[in-house]
């Protein structure tokens, strides 16, 4: 519903997981009351649901990151994919523009920190031998940049900037695990491309793939139990102690199960 009605009806095409767990996060540090009222689905008028109506400014700051994020994707599905998906990116563009240039001329900052993470990507990624930290930096700062932006306490940004920092290298990192194969028969930039043409059984490198990303949930973990959360803990630990392990296992060892 914010979405819609900040940056126009086509952002809410935009609206993703991620961002949802941002909103999560940053009412669950406000130490105030979180009211829920009654209401009926837009896209399906007969259908009943319940909807924080909590202070708009959140909903406003995380669909900036939404919108923002989201047409930086497209702009990068043109400049890296095939031509189906590249015409495609081109073609929907021009309808998220609007909404872009909205999100950006209120919070230029998260415009900013986007923008530098995207640039930084590109350098990495002209060095095809570039290592698992370094191809992780750019992903990793830019969501501690962002997460630092939910508190002015210098304390809990301090611990936002830790978290946010490995939260980011694990959803690089995930993502780069789940498109390997994919990016190695593209020729496309992955950072295990040289694990996995070793000559290593799939299994020991799962195995391997599985230890790193378990030492940046470990970090992650070890920053979200110093945050002082005052709402919806038991949603944020669900999905920080069972959510994120399971999404490792299932691209890891379980992917023929998940196709």
């Amino acid at each position: 519903k914010s979405l819609g009605k900040n940056y126009g009806i086509i952002s809410r095409l935009m609206l993703s997981y991620d961002c949802t767990f941002l909103v999560i996060l940053d009412l669950a540090l406000k130490n105030k009351h979180i009211s829920f009222t009654k209401g009926h689905c837009t896209f399906n008028p007969l259908k009943k649901c319940n909807y924080c109506d909590y202070n708009n400014d959140i909903f406003k700051f995380v669909g900036a990151v939404c919108v923002i994020l989201s047409y930086y994707k497209i702009i990068d599905e043109i400049r890296d994919s095939k031509f189906l998906k590249r015409v495609l990116a081109l073609a929907i563009k021009p309808f998220f523009r609007l909404s872009y240039k909205k999100a950006k001329a209120e919070f230029n900052n998260i415009d900013i920190i986007v923008k530098n993470m995207m640039n930084a990507q590109i350098e990495v990624e002209k060095d095809k031998n570039a290592n698992i930290d370094i191809s992780a930096q750019p992903t990793a700062e830019m969501l501690s940049e962002l997460l630092s932006l939910l508190s002015t306490d210098y304390k809990t940004q301090r611990i936002l900037r830790d978290f946010g920092y490995f939260i980011g290298r694990w959803i690089y990192l995930i993502d780069a695990c789940d498109d390997l194969k994919k990016d190695v028969k593209n020729k496309a930039f992955n950072p295990f491309t040289k694990n996995y043409k070793s000559g290593i059984n799939e299994n020991d490198l799962n195995m391997y793939l599985n230890q790193i990303l378990n030492q940046t949930l470990y970090r992650a973990n070890i920053a979200y139990n110093l945050l002082p959360i005052y709402n919806f803990k038991s949603i944020l630990s669900n999905i920080m102690s069972l959510g994120l392990p399971n999404i490792q296992k299932q691209v890891l060892f379980d992917r023929k199960e998940r196709e």
